[in-house]
């Protein structure tokens, strides 16, 4: 998570990279996370760091539906 006063800065990119690294170093070769839908910020980033949207759920969160997707990044 970086605080949105800190962001434009790189800070994500390099921790996104960071983890790839420790996947690469732990012969893992893909990263699979879930994200709000709604949350378009994050879902354009991981796109951008080479994502690709997988597959779509309904969460439900107190009383609440949400759609999420699944980001799928390979070759760590």
């Amino acid at each position: 998570y970086v605080r949105p006063d800190l962001k434009g800065q790189g800070i994500g990119t390099k921790m996104f990279k960071e983890a790839m690294k420790r996947f690469k170093d732990q012969n893992k070769t893909t990263m699979i996370l879930w994200c709000l839908a709604d949350n378009v910020n994050s879902v354009e980033f991981y796109k951008h760091m080479g994502g690709e949207i997988k597959e779509e759920r309904m969460v439900e969160v107190g009383d609440k539906q949400y759609k999420e997707v699944q980001i799928e990044r390979g070759k760590a």
